[in-house]
């Protein structure tokens, strides 16, 4: 009995999450690119762009990962920028982002440096039992998962953690 209980809680749990997160944490999930950005973030992408599609995903990476940091449990307490809609003020920062806001910040610059909605996907999945998210690149026949968050943590252009990171 108490093991149904347990893994009926799990069950809502993870469906809550899924759902819940996705319609209410902003940039989760979400591809609608805004139709104006900062002005000086739209100079560093056409800085940051090259001659192909692959060395701009990795410049922008590189940059990205030097500019911002992922953290294990920095989520828990830093409430105040898991609501952040705001991409100038995200923009303006530095030091720690939620998943969402780094992948959502590398899937537009990306989206604006002209990289096609099939090259560029938003990814959701499970990390340390909470939905983490991710971009996947499809860049000439070649798919890289690529994790902007978890750089902090060793993983680098185009791998990911899978389950526990």
């Amino acid at each position: 009995m108490w093991l149904q209980i347990l893994i009926g809680f799990l069950i809502l749990l993870a469906i809550m999450e899924i759902i819940g997160f996705r319609l209410i944490v902003p940039y989760l999930g979400k591809t609608r690119l805004p139709s104006k950005i900062p002005e000086d973030l739209a100079k560093t992408i056409k800085k940051l762009k090259r001659k192909t599609k692959l060395e701009t995903a990795k410049a922008v990476y590189k940059f990205l990962t030097t500019k911002y940091h992922g953290g294990r449990h920095s989520t828990l307490y830093r409430w105040d920028l898991i609501w952040m809609k705001d991409l100038g003020k995200l923009w303006s920062k530095s030091g720690y982002m939620a998943c969402n806001q780094l992948s959502w910040l590398y899937y537009l610059m990306l989206r604006k440096a002209g990289f096609s909605e099939k090259e560029a996907r938003l990814r959701l999945t499970w990390l340390n039992l909470n939905v983490h998210e991710y971009v996947e690149l499809n860049i000439n026949g070649k798919r890289y998962e690529v994790d902007v968050w978890a750089a902090t943590f060793g993983w680098k252009f185009g791998t990911r953690p899978k389950i526990f990171g």
